[in-house]
């Protein structure tokens, strides 16, 4: 696709996401060492998690990486980029990747605009616009072509839980 020109160079939307496993914890971690415990939200996750880069102009995956479920977002970030991107995009577990080392140390990836979502506890509501979440609406604008690919694992490939042998 890149040879005939239909990738966007420029921008690259980064997020991950949580392949979880169906076995209690004691068999879990004698089956895979690589695998980790996480807690979202209130509930307690076992697994492993694919951070992915996806081209912000056509939707397809050109960066990937699978860590240990309890691995932050923002560490990985680094390796999601490219080197021909200008800006990216991000959600709130991307927070602060313009001051980590691998970014600033590098002179293409601190010259690059990042635009990152804050969290929904900090987005404030533009009046002129009915009390509409501004921010919200332009992260759900860009997020549907990120999610596509985590979708196709979820239903056509059915990784909604894994099992481990």
């Amino acid at each position: 696709m890149n040879e005939a020109g239909h990738i966007m160079h420029g921008g690259t939307i980064v997020d991950a996401y949580h392949l979880q496993t169906k076995f209690r914890h004691e068999r879990r971690t004698r089956s895979d060492p690589e695998m980790h415990r996480t807690k979202k939200g209130k509930e307690w996750r076992f697994g492993i998690k694919l951070h992915i880069g996806v081209d912000a102009g056509t939707g397809a995956v050109v960066t990937a990486e699978a860590t240990p479920a309890n691995v932050h977002d923002i560490t990985v970030a680094s390796k999601l980029l490219r080197k021909d991107d200008t800006v990216v995009y991000g959600d709130s577990g991307y927070i602060g990747i313009e001051n980590r080392p691998e970014i600033k140390e590098d002179e293409h990836f601190s010259k690059i605009e990042y635009r990152i979502n804050r969290r929904p506890g900090k987005l404030r509501r533009m009046q002129d616009n009915g009390g509409q979440n501004w921010e919200r609406y332009i992260e759900n604008r860009k997020s549907p072509s990120v999610v596509r690919p985590f979708r196709f694992l979820k239903v056509q490939c059915g990784f909604r839980k894994t099992v481990m042998y």
